[in-house]
């Protein structure tokens, strides 16, 4: 079990194993966000070139990303939005991001798209209204 205020990098990837508790932001420029069974984010999980992959996780605010996936698995639950951000440096052809979403696990807001995604939601999971920006 570890506890810290908040977890930031530019360059490098954030992965804990169970029980991580973070108080407040987790965020990364260049780097994916992973993490296992009884973690929390009291706060937002932001990344801009990275995925962010939850396995039971509870985030107590938004997942916002640019350029990554997002998969929640486990029973993870989002209490507040999800955001895919435009890219606005790169209109060429680019992989699109997916939203993963098992069935055992709760977006309790919205899902905001601010381009295009691919969603893989199973069909029992629990998920707010999906909004589309552009």
């Amino acid at each position: 079990n570890v506890a810290v205020r908040s977890v930031e990098t530019v360059n490098g990837s954030i992965r804990a194993g169970q029980n991580f508790k973070v108080r407040r932001d987790v965020a990364t420029i260049n780097g994916s966000i992973d993490l296992q069974q009884g973690s929390t984010i009291g706060d937002d999980a932001t990344t801009v070139n990275g995925s962010i992959h939850l396995n039971g996780t509870l985030v107590e605010g938004n997942l916002e990303t640019v350029n990554g996936d997002i998969k929640l698995a486990a029973g993870s639950r989002v209490q507040g939005n999800i955001i895919f951000e435009k890219n606005s440096w790169n209109s060429g052809n680019f992989k699109l991001p997916k939203l993963i979403v098992d069935a055992s696990s709760i977006i309790e807001g919205e899902i905001h798209l601010y381009r295009k995604v691919t969603l893989i939601i199973d069909e029992n999971a629990e998920v707010g209204e999906i909004i589309s920006h552009f």
